[in-house]
This record gives structure tokens, C-alpha cells and sequence, in this order.
């Protein structure tokens, strides 16, 4: 393309070579030069040339160093006259620290920074054709301009504008990176090295009106430009949404949050008030005794070494009422126990609570009673002063433990064995607890009021000796056992705490065992006393000592109830054992009893009886068996045997085991365990003290 040609193209921007210039195409054609302006001197009038614009101090700016790497035209302009010089891509030299500290102007809406080579002189355009100006450029104007040094390579850095304003110094001054807002309109670049394509820049004409690209860079130096602004919709919002009318939707929704937090401090209210209550009752209330029993409560907790968290009631009834209320206490009144105890031989006659209350008297004249936490004595117990406070103490101490242990909650769901284990433990505990604050209670007188409160109720014979003895005095087999622990709590906690699989507890011979029995599961002491109801003691604990389950089913068959019945013992040794007492119990029977006992294999005995009426029964002689058998008197040996070794640990099975196999029987009624048992040493223990040398256990 001619030169004619260019100036015939409107908007043509060109350039040329480093000749001289051409005088026909000045009008229309620009160079380098025409864009070299030194900005710190004066600007030149209309009619006079810029006197710098051949100083080689300033450089040449072209499109490749503002954007690198713009993609190429895909036709080159015939009006480049100039070859363009590559971008330079290694980072310049740092420029020397400024004398001035620059100022960057705070608008809303700052653009990203953007690093310009230090090589690179801005250059300024003057509109010289006196079009308005843009709404950038009238901007750029009002901005205060700050003088920024330029240096060439090797030469010192100048000012090119002074600042109309002095500098103010700071201590430490601040390296401001210059910005440069390349296209207002161009969105910001990104962090990866990718170049932003523009439209190639086609040649057009003379620049005479020429209109402003939209694609035409910003070069500020220290200016700032600021993007227009988007319009506030916040107000208009905020005034469309007050016009709208309220709808009852949203007035519910401002009332839930009330509601929602009215209700939450209620709730937190009430807890802080149930907190305050429970800690008042639990914590910080003291039980209020009476004046009776509050020196009682305070010495049983003292010797126990517990406190009581509440105080226990007591109450008061005539002895026939007491008497049923303390059989009904252990005794399931609404179960009809008596046709099966008769068959079994557990029961003689009548199925009389009250008779087996009377007996069961003798032994426990007060008592606690887990359904109503409270204390029930007999009415003529007051006239009997030691007798009394013994009394008293017993129950007090079994409420104690209640209160700790929570031994009464555990009854519910016991089976008859495990529930005869967990009495036997806590009245045992008590009765301990109970003879050591009598020693130093007269116990000289303690004794004769007791035999005079027994004779003044005639010595009542029960019907049932089983269910006066589980009834009256549970405990006198464990009591041997809580005294030989008084000097280790814990170890006494953890018996008491923990609910016995059965009442093989009581067998000071047996390990303990962690298997739970059956629901309906009878236990040891039930066939110790079924077979001691018709032959010898000895040979019905010694059976019974061989149990290890049980069933019983009772059909209501004619002309009378009947039993089936199974006994399992733990080996076929003790089977054999088992079966010839029963064998021997069975013979004893009345005929009207039909009572049979069969072997069902090496360990398991089925046992079969039937009813033979309250009359017939009722005139057979009643016989009272020892008190849970051998198990009370063994007990009181291992004790004695621990009592010796002092601080070596006796091996309480051995002992007993040891016992066993001398074959010395005990007798009744010497060896027989009674409640009160003070200064209690039964002719058994004397006889089998030596065998405790043969069982203390390694490195006891």
C-alpha cells in the first residue's frame, strides 16, 4: 500500500523509518518521535516543535511490552515500516529506592497490580485536536500526580514531573509497586502464564476524529483509574421490601424464635430448679431423726463407716400384725406355695403366715421393709431396753446398706435362690454391725431379755421351718464372713454391691460362680431343707452341698397337685450322693404322697410327689432341722481359721473340704448358728481348728 492509499484510509496509524520525514505524508502519518515527550519540562506551544523528542533517554513503548505474548495479525499491515522488538521476558533491574514515599490513591474497587519493566518511559499523548475528554481521562486529570524517577540502563533515575506539593519524609520508606491499569474493560488476569487475546489492531486512517478503541490501554504511571461503578441496589431493596405488605407467614416466623426461646428457659429454669432441689435433699440436707433413733443412726453409721442419706421412719404394730408383716415381707403371700411345700415335705398342715411370722419373731422382733423403706417393730419390744436397741440397730444397718447398695431394687428381679443370697449378704452384714455395738451395750443383759422375750410368745413352732428360718434370721450364715472382712471395706463393698447367682454363696467350700441361674431356679438351701424335713442333717447337707440347679413344676393333676421336680448335681460322684438321700427322704413319705425318685442320667435326679392333704400332714411330727445346715458352722471355722493365721491368707475351700472328709458332724443344738452371737464359739470350730495349718495358701 502507497502512501497515497494510507492517507486515503480514515483512522491509519503508521509508522516509519529513522530518515528523514516525509513532508506530504506529516499530516497523516505518525512515528516514535511524535510520541517522545519529556514530561518534566515545559510543554512546548502549538506553533513550536518539542524540543526533547529526539532524546534517546526515552525508550520506544509498543503493544508487545504491554501485552508479550498477543497473538500475531493474521495479515500483516503494509504501513509497518518499523520492525517491533521481541517483549522482554527477564525481569529488569529494581529501581533505587525512592527519595519520596508515593501515596496510592484507596477507591473502591482497586485493580489487580500489575509489575512494569523498569526499561519501559510512559509516554503521553496531548489531544491535539481539543476533543473532550472521556470519563477515564477526566479522571486520571482530577488525580494528584506523584512523580515517579525512570532510569535507562546505567544512568541515574530523574523526575519527570514535580510534584506540586513538598514530600514527605517517613523513616521508613515504602517500595510502592507501580499499577498499571491496562484496559478498563478487560476483565483482571489470572494467576497462570496464559496470554489474554485482544483483536488484532487493523490499520485505518489519519487520526484526526479518530474515536476512542474499546479496547484501548490505560498507561498510568501513578494515577489511578477507578472502574465505573455498579449502581446501589440496597436502598431501592430496602424500599421495595418495606412497600410490600405483611403477610401472616412472616409474622409467625418472628413469634417462633420467641416462643422457641420462652420455652428453652422454662426447661433450663426447671432443671436448675430440680438441680437445686435434688442437691438441697441429696447433698446438702441433713435426715432428721428423732429423738430416739437419732443416737442409733449415728452409731451404726460410725461403726459401718457410712452415712445415711435419708432418715428412716419407724412404725409400730401389735404382734399378730407384725407377725403376718414379716412373713409377707420374704414370703410371696399371693402364690399358693402349699400344695408343693406339702409334697416336698416343707410345709405341715396349713399354709399359715401368721404362724410362720410368730416363729420367725423370736429371731427378728424389727425388721426393714424394702417395699415401704421403713422400720416395723413388734408391739412388747419396747419393755426389753438391750433387746431394743439390738433390734433396732439390725434394721437400721440393713436400711443403711439399702440406701447404699440399692440391695432391695435387685430383689424384684432375683430368682427364690439369688434373692435368699442377697438377704443372707446385707442381713449378715447387719447382724455383724449390730453385735459390735452390743458389747459395749450390756451385753450381760442382752442374753436373758432375749430368752425372756422368746418364752413370753410360747415358743410358736412354724408350720414351715424353711420359711420361718429364710424369714428370721437369713444372715446368721454370713455374718461369720462380713466379720472376717471388717479391715478391708472394699473387698465387703464389692460382696455386697454384687447380686449372687444363687444362694450357693453360702457354701463356704464352693468358688463363686458368674453363671445366673434360671428365674425359677429353688436353690441349695430349698432341697437342704425338703430332704431335712425326714432324714438326718448331716446327710441332707451333705446332699445338698453337691447341688448345682434345679427346676420345679407343679401340675394340678387328681385326685391331688403333684411335683415334677429335677436335681442336678456337679458331678457323677456327688449325683450318687445326692440320689441315696434322696432315695432315704423318699421312704420317709407318706404313702398318700405317691413321692418317687428316679435317676435320669450321671448327674441329673427326677423327682415326682404329690399332695397328701393339710389333715393328713398336720399330724405328722413336726421335725426343726439345724439352721441352714452346715453352712453356718463352716463358715465360723474359716473365720477362726483367719482370725489365727493373722496376716497369711487361708484358703477358705481347703478348709472346709478338709472338714468334710473327716466326717465330723455337727450336732444340733450346739452347733447351730443363733443371732445373738456374742462371745459365739460353736463345739464344731474347737474340733477342726487344726486343719487350717494344711490350708494356707501360697505366699499368704
Amino acid at each position: 500500500m502507497t502512501d497515497e492509499e494510507q492517507e486515503s484510509q480514515p483512522g491509519t496509524v503508521a509508522t516509519r523509518s529513522d530518515e528523514a520525514p516525509d513532508v506530504n505524508a506529516a499530516g497523516q502519518v505518525f512515528s516514535p518521535k511524535d510520541f517522545r515527550l519529556n514530561l518534566g519540562t515545559r510543554l512546548a506551544p502549538a506553533d513550536e516543535s518539542p524540543p526533547n523528542l529526539d532524546n534517546p533517554a526515552i525508550r520506544k513503548l509498543t503493544w508487545e511490552h504491554v501485552v508479550p505474548e498477543r497473538a500475531e495479525s493474521p495479515a500483516t499491515s503494509a504501513t509497518t515500516t518499523a520492525p517491533l522488538p521481541p517483549p522482554n521476558r527477564v525481569a529488569p533491574p529494581l529501581p533505587p529506592e525512592p527519595t519520596t514515599t508515593l501515596q496510592r490513591p484507596g477507591p473502591v474497587g482497586a485493580p489487580m497490580p500489575l509489575d512494569v519493566p523498569q526499561d519501559i518511559a510512559l509516554e503521553v499523548v496531548e489531544d491535539s485536536v481539543g476533543e473532550e475528554l472521556t470519563v477515564e481521562d477526566q479522571t486520571a486529570l482530577d488525580e494528584p500526580e506523584v512523580d515517579e524517577p525512570v532510569a535507562d540502563a546505567g544512568e541515574p533515575a530523574e523526575p519527570l514531573l514535580e510534584s506540586p506539593e513538598p514530600a514527605v519524609a517517613r523513616s521508613n520508606p515504602v517500595i510502592v509497586e507501580v499499577e498499571v491499569n491496562r484496559l478498563s474493560s478487560v476483565p483482571d488476569l489470572v494467576d497462570d502464564d496464559s496470554p489474554i487475546e485482544l483483536p488484532p489492531i487493523t490499520p485505518s486512517g489519519p487520526v484526526l476524529a479518530a474515536q476512542r478503541s474499546a479496547y484501548s490501554p490505560v498507561l498510568a504511571q501513578t494515577l489511578y483509574v477507578p472502574p465505573p461503578q455498579r449502581p446501589a441496589t440496597t436502598t431501592v431493596a430496602v424500599t421495595v421490601a418495606d412497600l410490600k405488605p405483611q403477610r401472616p407467614k412472616q409474622n409467625r416466623k418472628r413469634k417462633r424464635p420467641l416462643l422457641r426461646t420462652f420455652m428453652t428457659l422454662v426447661v433450663l429454669f426447671g432443671l436448675f430448679a430440680g438441680g437445686a432441689v435434688a442437691a438441697k435433699k441429696y447433698l446438702l440436707h441433713q435426715p432428721t431423726w428423732s429423738a430416739e433413733l437419732k443416737p442409733l443412726a449415728d452409731g451404726v453409721a460410725t461403726q459401718r463407716g457410712l452415712q445415711f442419706k435419708l432418715s428412716v421412719e419407724m412404725t409400730e404394730l401389735p404382734v399378730a400384725d407384725y407377725a403376718k408383716r414379716l412373713a409377707t415381707s420374704t414370703i410371696d403371700g399371693t402364690t399358693d406355695h402349699a400344695s408343693a411345700w406339702r409334697a416336698l415335705g416343707l410345709l405341715n398342715g396349713e399354709f399359715d403366715l401368721e404362724a410362720i411370722g410368730r416363729q420367725a419373731l423370736n429371731d427378728s422382733p424389727a425388721f426393714y421393709d424394702p417395699a415401704s423403706k421403713t422400720i416395723v417393730v413388734s408391739g412388747d419390744l419396747k419393755s426389753f431396753e438391750h433387746l431394743y436397741r439390738f433390734a433396732l440397730r439390725r434394721s437400721l444397718a440393713t436400711a443403711l446398706l439399702d440406701q447404699q447398695f440399692g440391695w432391695s431394687t435387685r430383689l424384684s428381679t432375683a430368682s427364690p435362690a439369688a434373692a435368699l443370697g442377697i438377704r443372707a449378704t446385707i442381713d449378715g452384714d447387719a447382724l455383724a454391725i449390730a453385735n459390735a455395738l452390743a458389747v459395749n451395750d450390756a451385753p450381760d443383759q442382752l442374753a436373758p431379755e432375749f430368752f425372756a422375750f422368746v418364752q413370753g410368745h410360747g415358743n410358736t413352732i412354724s408350720p414351715s421351718q424353711y420359711a420361718a428360718t429364710i424369714t428370721g434370721r437369713p444372715g446368721v450364715v454370713m455374718r461369720p464372713t462380713v466379720t472376717s472382712l471388717a479391715n478391708d471395706p472394699v473387698a465387703l463393698a464389692t460382696l455386697e454391691q454384687a447380686t449372687p447367682s444363687n444362694d450357693a454363696v453360702l457354701d463356704a467350700a464352693r468358688l463363686p460362680s458368674t453363671v445366673v441361674s434360671p428365674p425359677a431356679t429353688q436353690g441349695m438351701m430349698f432341697w437342704y431343707y425338703v430332704l431335712a424335713s425326714r432324714i438326718d442333717d448331716g446327710q441332707a447337707w451333705a446332699a445338698a452341698s453337691r447341688w448345682t440347679a434345679d427346676s420345679l413344676a407343679t401340675s394340678n393333676s387328681t385326685p391331688s397337685p403333684c411335683v415334677d421336680a429335677t436335681f442336678s448335681a456337679g458331678d457323677a460322684d456327688g449325683a450318687a450322693v445326692a440320689l441315696a438321700a434322696f432315695q432315704a427322704w423318699a421312704g420317709a413319705a407318706p404313702a398318700e404322697s405317691t413321692t418317687t425318685v428316679i435317676p435320669v442320667d450321671a448327674t441329673h435326679i427326677a423327682v415326682r410327689a404329690c399332695d397328701p392333704g393339710a389333715v393328713l400332714t398336720a399330724a405328722l411330727p413336726t421335725k426343726i432341722p439345724v439352721v441352714f445346715g452346715g453352712a453356718g458352722v463352716e463358715r465360723a471355722l474359716v473365720q477362726s481359721a483367719v482370725s489365727a493365721a493373722l496376716n497369711s491368707r487361708v484358703d477358705a475351700s481347703c478348709v472346709v473340704a478338709a472338714a468334710r472328709a473327716r466326717g465330723a458332724a455337727f450336732s444340733s443344738p450346739a452347733d447351730d448358728a443363733p443371732v445373738l452371737a456374742v462371745d459365739w464359739q460353736p463345739p464344731y470350730v474347737a474340733a477342726n481348728s487344726d486343719l487350717a495349718v494344711g490350708c494356707i495358701a501360697p505366699g499368704g
